[in-house]
């Protein structure tokens, strides 16, 4: 779909699974001013903006929209190019798992606003480029959405109960994404078997005060990271990095940031990670 001028407006759409040369499912090189609401974009491919490309003069505006599974080469879900000092916002979307290009490519020129964006587990890289400045500003965060998958085959990128796009965890940005919770706990397209990866078990105790124990399995040797994170996707410390062997490990956060100094009460979430997959759980300290 290409839009040379006027004001088109989506809202409440599905687009998956076309493919173009520039923009899988939409692209715009004209004086169109572009509004999308609520709009879904899965599995679309090009070589440039997988799923949406922007080449105008007019104002963008992006709203509470979900990409995922999107490929290409530049802008693995979208690439914009502005030719104008118009306006281009992007509020409250997910950009997730695209390849192998960049989650989101922006030239740099022109005025590009993002607001409480998730861009997490690109290949080519979340908040890199022009964009790598917005990065834990503003609400942004990178964190994995916990999509539903298989426990919510009606809507698979729904987003699970534990998820920090979801409003319940996040009280700064509201729900982020086009669709709201469908799930609850890890056994969607995110929360693989043990016998493939690697699996953050719930801590105990939970509520807690002042610390919780934090046990992880994994399958094989493997090289990870656990960190913490607060409601507002912020990092608040590093537990561990390193290579860890085969088996069950158990680490103790004493509710303090990578300072030393004691966090307050809230909802925080653990994640675990390798170079490939990731585990959350989610975490209540009480005062």
């Amino acid at each position: 779909m290409i839009n040379l001028d006027g004001m088109p407006l989506f809202t409440n759409c599905s687009f998956s699974n076309n493919q173009a040369t520039r923009g899988g499912a939409v692209a715009s090189r004209g004086y169109a001013s572009i509004v999308m609401e609520n709009c879904l974009f899965s599995g679309n491919s090009a070589t440039e903006g997988g799923a949406v490309y922007i080449q105008n003069t007019g104002s963008v505006d992006l709203s509470n929209c979900t990409f995922a599974n999107n490929s290409a080469t530049v802008g693995a879900h979208l690439s914009a190019l502005p030719v104008t000092e118009e306006p281009y916002g992007i509020d409250r979307c997910i950009f997730a798992f695209g390849s192998p290009g960049e989650g989101i490519f922006w030239s740099g020129q022109g005025n590009l606003t993002l607001t409480c964006v998730d861009v997490f587990g690109n290949a080519g890289g979340d908040w890199t480029g022009a964009i790598s400045d917005q990065a834990q500003t503003g609400g942004n965060l990178s964190s994995d959405p916990l999509f539903c998958g298989d426990s919510n085959p009606a809507a698979p990128f729904s987003l699970s109960a534990e998820s920090l796009c979801a409003p319940d965890n996040n009280a700064e940005c509201g729900l982020i994404g086009a669709l709201p919770v469908g799930c609850s706990g890890f056994s969607g397209t995110n929360d693989l078997p043990i016998a493939s990866g690697l699996q953050l078990r719930p801590c105990f105790p939970n509520p807690f005060n002042p610390s919780t124990t934090l046990s992880f399995e994994l399958s094989e040797d493997v090289k990870i990271d656990l960190e913490i994170f607060d409601a507002s996707g912020g990092m608040v410390c590093s537990l561990v990095s390193g290579n860890f062997s085969k088996g069950l490990h158990q680490i103790i956060w004493q509710g303090r940031d990578d300072f030393g100094q004691t966090v307050g009460s809230g909802v925080y979430f653990a994640r675990l990670r390798s170079q490939e997959q990731s585990s959350v759980q989610k975490m209540v300290l009480l005062k």
